[in-house]
């Protein structure tokens, strides 16, 4: 049997991490969409005619140093 969240996947990723980290609440966001692709990896597909396209995703955190960049991807 499935689990079933009672939130949103996303909101569930940052109460479990927020309290553990100074990183701001974007960087956790997008630091769990590229948790959500990286689990995906080349299972999603579409096959259009003759060809597939595998969708991928470039995530990019800018900010000064010291932010809490590295603690987000971490």
């Amino acid at each position: 049997m499935a689990r079933v969240l009672r939130k949103a996947w996303h909101e569930a990723f940052y109460e479990c991490v927020s309290p553990h980290t100074d990183a701001p609440d974007q960087y956790i966001l997008w630091s769990a969409i590229s948790l959500i692709g990286a689990a995906l990896k080349n299972n999603v597909r579409f096959e259009i005619g003759t060809f597939t396209l595998y969708p991928n995703q470039f995530i990019v955190l800018v900010g000064p140093p010291g932010v809490g960049k590295g603690t987000a991807m971490n």
